[in-house]
């Protein structure tokens, strides 16, 4: 059984990946193929969070163990993440760079029977991660003038 899985890179230009993969491997089999369908860093590090529907961050799944008891991606199946009731992740690479993923389910395959595969690849991963811009509620840039030194007083 195969899951049909697209995975969206957060940038302003068009890049996905549609990834044929097995439905019982686990979240670091994913990993994997993101890591190598998108060209990354296989040093760096990373971690899948379950979301809702309006993205937000909810349960971290890190690569690697916080602490003795903690459960990292090898420990969850495609399957049990990735439902028709419940068919996105985010998966965050590179923890400088800050590279966001969508990772959506679109269908289950019962019938194929060929290992991970790249089923389709739309726009090229860029170099450099776009520059993130902090913004104020209303959407207009910060009143602070970095050119003038608060910090008098400490030094």
């Amino acid at each position: 059984m195969k899951a049909i899985i697209k995975v969206y890179l957060e940038h302003k230009e068009d890049v996905n990946r549609e990834i044929q993969i097995e439905y019982q491997k686990n979240l670091e089999d994913l990993r994997n193929a993101i890591i190598n369908y998108f060209d990354l860093n296989k040093l760096e590090i990373g971690s899948f969070y379950l979301t809702n529907d309006n993205f937000d961050l909810l349960e971290e799944i890190p690569c690697l163990p916080m602490d003795e008891k903690s459960k990292v991606t090898k420990d969850f199946s495609i399957d049990s993440l990735l439902t028709k009731d419940s068919n996105k992740l985010i998966y965050i690479h590179d923890f400088l760079e800050m590279w966001h993923f969508l990772i959506e389910l679109i269908d289950v395959d019962y019938k194929s029977e060929s290992d991970l595969r790249l089923l389709s690849k739309i726009g090229k991963m860029p170099k450099k991660n776009q520059e993130l811009r902090f913004e104020t509620e209303n959407n207009s840039n910060s009143d602070i003038d970095y050119n003038e030194n608060y910090c008098d007083e400490y030094y």
